[in-house]
């Protein structure tokens, strides 16, 4: 019996939410979350305002890629810099390597 009376009530609840009024709950419920998004729109009253704003957030934007290229630029002198360390390392163990083998005919290179 209960689970008779739990098919009916299923079978109602789909008949009144079932179609359109589901997608356009979900839809309602959907648009108050971009509602309450984390992006502000800024107002401005003048062209000046709104071109000082930009000016300020160039500057910003400047000094950052400044940093940025900064950064890059000492990256790059360390990786050059390991490059040489790493092939005068590599010479010196093929000096070694030919320094044994003249040593000792019996091994060979």
């Amino acid at each position: 019996m209960a689970g008779d009376t739990l098919t009916t009530l299923g079978t109602i609840v789909t008949a009144v939410l079932g179609g359109g009024a589901i997608t356009a709950i979900t839809s309602y419920l959907r648009d108050r979350r971009k509602d309450k998004g984390d992006f502000t729109v800024s107002t401005f009253s003048t062209l000046k305002e709104m071109n000082d704003r930009l000016n300020v957030q160039l500057v910003e934007l400047q000094s950052r890629l400044d940093t940025e290229r900064a950064q890059r630029r000492e990256l790059e002198d360390t990786v050059a810099r390991e490059r040489r360390e790493r092939r005068a390392l590599e010479d010196r163990v093929s000096a070694l390597e030919r320094e044994l083998a003249a040593r000792d005919p019996r091994r060979e290179a």
